[in-house]
């Protein structure tokens, strides 16, 4: 009877203790890890043909069909149309000199871009000489991989300048020789056979403005060429989000229709405007120019107006202590976050540094590998106990 009563009391006194102790939480627990991280800036952008050239109509008269379609090759001198011009007038003594003070106005600027080709030629080989001793400095280990790869984009943007000055120089070229058959034709007589309009320049029919035969004034646009190795990519952010870009910056393409490109930006324009958002409200934006550091056969499907999304990196870290952004929440002014030690909810305060989206890296307070809580809720307390879902 005595041993009956005493199981009695032994199972009174364990069932009441365990419903006076704490009960166990459940909760997620994330281990703090040691993993690379990168802060970055996600927008819509477009591409663009950086050298682009409108071939008009040298003089007035009557154009014949024009056969080139977008997206053909041209080289410099093949035909791009033909034009019978009209009878002109014999040049009085004012449009004579108009005339020829217009020729002496082309050939000084294509004597203008002519030095600059060779002032961006100089720099590009310049440029070059400095990526191959970067490289052999590299490979001795001499060199840090981040001087190489600026020593890669500075080459990349010396290339791409040349590009656009011999791209200058031979449409600067081909407005001299507009000029020179301003003035040849002249006297009154009419032509019997058609001019001859040849290519400025090699690359690509961009747009065909002028189709059809018909007559066609001095000026008027006719095709439009374009270089697509000159591609570019124009973004607008936000003027909050500009403040934190600089020239140089590398940027991935994405969902252009291929795998990531790398691209780096060349330019954050000074000037902003102003823009309506979605929701109907003004904001103020900014363009940002990026140029393709990818190999060109990596975006040969690539176009004029094409739509990309443009992941800017604005800072990059081989190795933080990082841990979930939702594990930490603030007390007053310090951050603050539950460690499992021992079973129990332990309150850390902690100095957080880099964050994104989803995790957060820690600067102080915290060890790898030490288990903190994803989700503290309103009924997690310090020294509860706890233990993972």
């Amino acid at each position: 009877m005595k041993v009956l009563l005493l199981i009695a009391l032994l199972v009174l006194v364990l069932s009441t203790w365990l419903s006076l102790r704490p009960a166990t939480l459940e909760v997620e627990l994330v281990p703090a890890a040691l993993a690379p991280m990168r802060l970055l800036l996600e927008e819509e952008g477009r591409t663009r043909v950086a050298n682009r050239h409108i071939i008009t109509a040298p003089l007035a008269g009557q154009l014949e069909r024009v056969e080139l379609e977008p997206g053909d090759a041209v080289v410099a001198g093949d035909e791009l149309f033909r034009l019978l011009p009209l009878p002109a007038a014999a040049l009085d003594a004012r449009t004579l000199a108009q005339a020829q003070a217009l020729l002496e106005r082309t050939e000084a600027t294509l004597q203008q871009y002519q030095q600059q080709q060779e002032a961006s030629q100089a720099q590009l080989e310049l440029s070059q000489r400095e990526l191959q001793r970067g490289e052999q400095l590299h490979a001795a280990g001499h060199l840090a991989a981040e001087r190489l790869d600026q020593l890669h984009t500075a080459w990349r943007h010396a290339d791409a300048t040349a590009q656009s000055s011999r791209f200058a120089t031979q449409a600067a070229r081909h407005e001299r020789d507009i000029a020179l058959l301003q003035l040849s034709v002249q006297g009154g007589a009419a032509l019997d056979t058609p001019i001859r309009i040849p290519a400025p320049l090699n690359g690509t029919i961009l747009q065909r403005l002028r189709q059809s035969s018909g007559p066609v004034q001095s000026g008027e646009p006719i095709l439009v060429i374009g270089d697509l190795q000159s591609l570019e990519i124009e973004v607008d952010v936000l003027s909050a989000d500009a403040v934190r870009l600089r020239p140089g910056m590398r940027a991935e393409l994405l969902r252009w229709g291929g795998e990531p490109l790398r691209a780096s930006i060349s330019r954050v324009e000074p000037t902003g405007f102003t823009k309506l958002s979605a929701l109907g409200v003004e904001e103020q934006r900014v363009w940002v120019v990026l140029q393709l550091q990818s190999a060109h056969s990596d975006w040969l499907g690539l176009g004029d107006g094409y739509r990309v999304d443009v992941l800017f990196i604005l800072e990059e870290h081989p190795e933080l202590l990082q841990v979930p952004a939702s594990s930490l929440f603030r007390l007053g002014e310090d951050w603050y976050l539950y460690v499992e030690k021992q079973g129990r909810a332990q309150l850390r305060q902690v100095v957080p540094g880099l964050h994104s989206e989803l995790q957060s890296a820690i600067m102080q307070g915290l060890e790898a590998g030490e288990r903190v809580v994803r989700h503290p809720g309103q009924h997690l307390r310090p020294d509860m106990r706890i233990r993972d879902r």
